[in-house]
């Protein structure tokens, strides 16, 4: 979900920068012993909007085809395609509808009409229900991709692990993945998962009512659907729990302020989760599955 573009911030360039917290031999044995039980791995990148990036080819019905970049937008469970792409493609009018997606050695979808949306002002990115289809694990500390993970091939793997993963059930809503979270030892309220978000989000009123204060050094101008608006950083969220497990909240750019109404509003979301948490976390989340693996390194 292309919630936030950062106009101007006020911290330190390291603090942008994501600490990978997993070991690297670690992550490394990770991807060897999945590639060695059948499964691909696909390295993603992030671009300069710290937006996560993957190789595809795109074709259209007439099979005219088109390598591109796609972004993974787990905060949208729509695909999208920019008018760039769509003219690339020779898409005309209101036709949005695609025959093939390869994404990377996956096998391609094939099998039935692939649909994007066509939103002004977005990049082309892979949506929720698309992941979903692909079976797709995310690992955020080593920035892979996996595909073809055959089930039960990650649990073998965390007992010769020397982290401890801590297990934690992700809730779903029309593709949706999201937490419930107690944040300060406060009622449980409900934190969106979402890829798409370089940084998280904590709703504007929520913290108001729990007594945040904000640093008024570290406010940045925001776009996001709500419109133009400037919001502060808060660095008062001390403690998240998730299913009784304590989850880290060290983010030392904080959490940003926002009015976050317009998320899901059935939800009620109160905050969101994004790209800075889950690679400062190193987390691992299954799509198949529906759950995120935390390594326990605090």
């Amino acid at each position: 979900m292309k919630i936030v573009r950062i106009a101007f911030v006020l911290v330190l360039l390291a603090y942008l920068a994501p600490a990978h917290a997993a070991d690297a031999q670690d992550r490394n044995d990770l991807s060897g012993y999945l590639i060695s039980h059948g499964a691909i791995v696909m390295p993603y990148t992030l671009d300069s909007n710290r937006q996560m990036n993957a190789e595809a080819v795109l074709c259209s019905c007439e099979q005219r085809c088109s390598g591109v970049s796609l972004q993974y937008d787990l905060g949208d469970p729509d695909n999208n395609i920019n008018d760039e792409l769509k003219e690339k493609l020779s898409l005309t009018g209101n036709e949005k509808t695609l025959n093939k997606l390869y994404l990377g050695p996956l096998a391609p979808l094939s099998n039935l009409p692939i649909s994007f949306k066509n939103r002004k002002g977005q990049g082309s990115y892979i949506g929720a229900r698309w992941m979903e289809k692909l079976a797709l694990w995310f690992n955020f500390g080593a920035q892979e991709v996996y595909g073809n993970v055959p089930s039960g091939v990650f649990e073998g793997y965390m007992k010769k692990s020397e982290l401890h993963y801590r297990t934690i059930p992700l809730k779903t809503f029309d593709a949706y993945r999201y937490l419930t979270v107690s944040i300060n030892g406060k009622k449980p309220v409900s934190f969106l998962i979402d890829t798409g978000a370089p940084r998280s989000l904590i709703d504007k009123n929520y913290a108001e009512s729990l007594g945040f204060g904000v640093s008024e050094k570290q406010c940045l101008g925001v776009s996001s659907q709500a419109g133009e608006t400037r919001s502060c950083v808060t660095h008062d969220v001390m403690s998240l729990k998730a299913e009784n497990e304590p989850l880290s909240v060290y983010l030392p750019a904080g959490f940003i302020e926002l009015d976050l109404n317009f998320v899901v509003p059935r939800l009620h979301i109160k905050g969101i989760l994004g790209l800075d948490w889950l690679e400062r976390n190193a987390a691992i989340m299954s799509l198949p599955e529906n759950r995120l693996y935390v390594p326990n390194m605090y």
